[in-house]
């Protein structure tokens, strides 16, 4: 008898064709999704790898030669800003000592100008003996000429030792007070720059033995995303795995319908074929629904793993790179150490003005010996003069008495003339001795070295840093592209759970509607009565899952006697 379209056969295979076109789209977004995820993951093997070798490139540069002189030439450079240091402190003690020598020598020549006061005075009253005795036929004419003209001579040479003086006064001044500015502006800075340079060197071998520990775990690091990979390709499996289950529960009920409607059967037999077909397909779409839901709650685990380890790549090249902002440490570092050498530059330019100080003091103090070897000889030809005249007129007896007086006072004039003469000179050779000291302290042969050690290690670090740069943010780059495309599967594999809800609902509406054509049969008779449905549709699984649930084993005795069947590994 012909199919009759109003009979609840009719809507029982409705209700199926409902259900079978529910199945058949509720698959598509989520395998989209999964497709996205190996897509993700090819990205994220070759991304791994790329940015461990980065990472190590990075850590490697540490290790240079050229990296390691430069860690040497900072170390010699702290060693030069040290004695700076010390340098300035040992520079007040000459100073000082050359001061005080130029205070002795202006009491020597304010004594020695007395002195030549005097033996002008001496000579005019020479001149009045010498007149009165001419009268008696005696004449020392020469010898009054003379002893004026050396007394001349002598104010003339101290007058000349006095200005000498005053520029040597004035310098040792300006040099004073340049002393103090320069130990004023430049000895905190000194302290800074020392301790800059000591925190830069410390920096520099901290980062490097940070970059061999780091760069040990990276094998591990990649091992770990390799094993996570491994097991996130097994578990996207499920994807391929569902839709076939899915689409032979679609077949299942497709073919439930075209042999629902043959006319050769009747009302009874159509229950029956509803009521075994949609029991064991709801058993399936439960069976699909709790593997998939566990399949994809651990590849939702294993991505967050994955972009975890992936992020500790990146952290790893972070603790050997990074600075305070987004460029790498080599960059601050050169930073710092470029404000050193600046300051060392003003250092030098001070160390040059002290420098012309000295030298023209010692310019002035040279010039004084020069005056005052003048005044040595005036001494010696006032003491000739004064024997020669004490002689002559000896043989006066009391008529040469008064110049006689005269001639032994030039020779006790040339005695001190001679003391302080000497005093000087010992002075001047002191303000010489401390000249040259503070002139050899003043070595900017030194500073020179020290510039160049430092701007080479800029140079260097600079270069370095330039290199390693793009590197470093290159390797930021991919890590944050790859975490940010798995942190976007991730959460797009949220669709897991609409799956589950439409998978869950067919099965409800496969389960009610075999409840609706249940025959109220004995289980053994129900079974039998089954077995034939069940007979022609073992034949269509291609999966063990699928067989399991067919020969309606639960999960612990499936899992016992499972076989490795080559479409479970198809993706």
């Amino acid at each position: 008898m012909p199919f009759d379209q109003s009979s609840p056969a009719a809507s029982w295979l409705a209700e199926a064709r409902a259900v079978a076109g529910q199945v058949g789209a509720v698959h598509a977004p989520a395998e989209e999704v999964i497709l996205l995820i190996g897509e993700s993951l090819a990205q994220a093997h070759s991304s791994a790898r790329h940015m461990a070798a980065l990472a190590a490139g990075l850590a490697a540069r540490l290790e240079e030669p050229e990296f390691r002189e430069t860690l040497d030439g900072l170390s010699h450079s702290l060693d030069i800003v040290d004695h700076l240091q010390t340098h300035l402190q040992s520079q007040e003690a000459p100073l000082v000592r050359l001061g005080q020598d130029a205070r002795g020598v202006r009491r020597a020549l304010a004594g020695l100008a007395k002195i030549m006061a005097h033996i002008l005075v001496l000579g005019v009253n020479a001149r009045i003996e010498a007149a009165r005795m001419a009268e008696k036929g005696e004449d020392f004419t020469v010898f009054t000429h003379s002893v004026c003209d050396l007394a001349l001579r002598g104010r003339n040479a101290v007058q000349q030792a006095l200005a000498d003086l005053q520029r040597l006064e004035q310098t040792v001044m300006v040099a004073s007070a340049v002393r103090q500015d320069f130990t004023r502006e430049y000895e905190s800075r000194l302290t800074m720059v020392s301790s800059r340079l000591a925190s830069s060197i410390s920096a520099l071998h901290g980062r490097a033995r940070k970059a061999t520990a780091e760069i040990e775990h990276l094998p591990r690091d990649i091992e770990q995303v390799h094993h996570r990979i491994g097991l996130l390709v097994a578990d996207l499996q499920i994807g391929d795995i569902t839709r076939q289950r899915l689409e032979h529960v679609q077949e299942a009920l497709s073919d439930l319908v075209r042999a629902a409607e043959r006319e050769e059967l009747d009302q009874d037999r159509r229950a029956l074929l509803v009521n075994a077909v949609c029991d064991l397909q709801a058993r399936q779409l439960v069976a699909v629904e709790a593997e998939f839901s566990g399949r994809t709650a651990a590849i939702a685990g294993n991505l967050a793993s994955l972009s975890s380890v992936l992020a500790a790549i990146g952290k790893r090249a972070e603790a050997i790179h990074s600075g305070n902002g987004s460029e790498t440490f080599l960059l601050e570092v050169d930073a710092d150490i470029e404000l050193v050498a600046r300051i060392v530059d003003g250092y030098a330019e001070a160390g040059r003005s002290v420098k012309e100080l000295l030298q023209t003091a010692a310019e002035a103090a040279q010039s004084m010996s020069g005056a005052i070897a003048a005044i040595a000889d005036v001494d010696a030809d006032l003491n000739i003069l004064g024997l020669n005249a004490s002689i002559k007129c000896g043989r006066l007896r009391s008529g040469g008495q008064a110049l006689d007086v005269v001639a032994q006072e030039l020779r006790v004039c040339a005695g001190e003339t001679r003391n302080l003469a000497a005093s000087v000179t010992r002075l001047l050779s002191d303000a010489e001795a401390a000249a040259a000291k503070l002139s050899a302290h003043n070595d900017l042969s030194e500073l020179a070295e020290l510039r160049d050690s430092l701007h080479h290690s800029v140079a260097h670090l600079r270069q370095l840093g330039g290199e390693t740069a793009w590197v470093f943010q290159d390797l930021q780059r991919r890590g944050v592209t790859i975490c940010a495309a798995l942190e976007e599967a991730a959460q797009r594999l949220d669709i897991r759970h609409a799956h589950a809800t439409a998978v869950r609902q067919a099965a409800g509406a496969l389960e009610r509607l075999a409840g609706a054509t249940d025959p109220r049969l004995p289980p053994s008779d129900l079974q039998a009565a089954r077995q034939e449905v069940f007979a022609l549709l073992e034949g269509r699984y291609t999966m063990e899952s699928e067989r399991h649930v067919h020969h309606g084993r639960g999960p612990e005795d499936a899992a016992a006697g499972q076989e490795v069947d080559i479409d479970d590994l198809l993706f």
